[in-house]
């Protein structure tokens, strides 16, 4: 793995994979980086076990959200699944995952169990909607692959539309197939310098361009290539690392955040490990269906890593003071979401009329069970926050008026935000919007 140095050389131009992240994009479809992402790797990586039976795999979901994955029941995918998890169990990462779990996480488990419960928690198909959907979900499809999250009427010129999408290898896969472009790097502003001298970990704006088999429409119409282009922003992945260890981590962490363990300066599915002279947290979202009591499934929804700098475990903070976030002081999600048990439908930032009163966020209860709002709380990208209260029956909404009057209280930005949901600590979901025209209502 190499990098250039400040000259804009290469520290080693030998290396097998070279990075080369360029400046901080700006613009939401406009190229600012003039060259591509990852400009060289050593191809005979490919050929080796966790990789080929890796990129075997990236074939055999469609991009498109929502839409029912390929069972385990069908013999051809499970072949192809049991054959990667055959070369990932044969390596020295996994066998450390292995211990660590049986030592610190669950004493005594087999080694039969436990690659039956990694199997499950990367390729078994799921909902994480409580109204009866066929599974949809795929651990390794969201992380691994990416997913394309447009509405059926498409994605607007800056609207974000990819999830997931956080591997190296499908980047540069897609890349060499012409599926791809780099529009610069998107590390927060105070880390931009620090994390491109760093070359373990990309923070990327990116276009997308799935197959045309998995039509939709997206930035552009058809062309003779491409379908359609989608926008991912924010986007990170380790860069140089074996599929192996990814999901050796992964596979860790989802178990800890079972156990209870996977928690990171009160804020939880994060981990902030140090990795050489930086730090980096490590995000896990679980599958998850509701929180009275709290329910994570044994299935991983996302995980990813999040660049941190010199900033360690001490210093991850919450809304209105700690972490830096874009330098609001909040420490802001990579990628919106909002799957939890409340969630943020609509909102209006931007209500018609000459003044700012009238700003409103409306909640949805996605249980069957009513929620006590008592210790929740909305808050702002700059982390300004707006308590809540009340209870929220089974299946219903509520619309709560928002601005509050001085500099502390919430307020929805007409140029573009964020809006986010916290119980206590813990943030149950981050909706991001794009500039609000006079009088319209987003919906999340």
């Amino acid at each position: 793995m190499s990098r250039k140095n400040g000259e804009g050389e290469w520290e080693d131009p030998g290396a097998d994979v070279l990075l080369d992240e360029q400046g901080k994009a700006h613009g939401c479809t406009s190229a600012d980086a003039v060259r591509p992402l990852i400009p060289g790797m050593n191809e005979t990586r490919l050929d080796e076990p966790t990789f080929a039976t890796f990129v075997a795999l990236l074939g055999d979901y469609t991009a498109r959200a929502g839409q029912p994955e390929r069972a385990l029941d069908d013999p051809d995918h499970a072949a192809r699944v049991d054959a990667f998890l055959d070369a990932v169990f044969a390596t020295e990462p996994m066998a450390l995952a292995v211990e660590h779990v049986r030592r610190e996480v669950e004493p005594g488990i087999t080694g039969a169990d436990l690659r039956e419960r990694v199997r499950r928690m990367w390729f078994e198909p799921y909902t994480n909607r409580f109204s009866g959907e066929d599974p949809f979900c795929v651990g390794f499809e969201h992380v691994f692959v990416g997913e394309d999250e447009t509405g059926p009427a498409g994605a607007g010129t800056c609207n974000y539309a990819v999830g997931g999408y956080h591997s190296w290898v499908k980047y540069y896969v897609d890349q060499r197939d012409g599926r791809t472009t780099y529009l610069g790097n998107d590390y927060e502003s105070a880390l931009a310098d620090r994390g491109v001298g760093d070359p373990k970990e990309a923070s990327v704006l990116m276009t997308w361009r799935p197959p045309v088999a998995d039509g939709q429409a997206g930035l552009r119409g058809p062309n003779e290539e491409h379908s359609y282009e989608l926008l991912k922003k924010p986007g990170g992945f380790f860069v140089g690392t074996r599929p192996e260890c990814e999901v050796a981590m992964g596979s860790v962490a989802l178990m800890e955040v079972l156990a209870g363990r996977f928690q990171n300066g009160g804020q939880e599915n994060h981990r902030r490990v140090r990795l050489g002279a930086s730090f980096v947290d490590l995000v896990l979202h679980p599958q998850t269906l509701s929180v009275r009591p709290r329910q994570n499934g044994p299935r991983i929804r996302t995980f990813y890593p999040k660049y941190r700098g010199d900033q360690g475990p001490g210093d991850a903070g919450t809304p209105g003071g700690g972490t830096p976030g874009g330098g609001t002081g909040v420490d802001l999600p990579t990628q919106p979401h909002n799957d939890g048990p409340v969630r943020v439908l609509r909102a209006q930032p931007n209500p018609a009329g000459p003044t700012d009163e009238g700003e409103w966020v409306e909640l949805g209860n996605a249980t069957p069970e009513t929620v006590d709002l008592a210790g929740w709380r909305l808050a702002d990208q700059e982390g300004r926050p707006f308590a809540l209260g009340g209870a929220l029956a089974a299946g219903s909404t509520v619309r709560i008026d928002v601005r509050a009057p001085g500099p502390a209280g919430m307020q929805l930005r007409n140029a573009g935000g964020w809006v986010l949901l916290y119980e206590g600590q813990q943030r149950r979901a981050a909706v991001r919007y794009a500039r609000a025209p006079e009088g319209e209502i987003v919906v999340f």
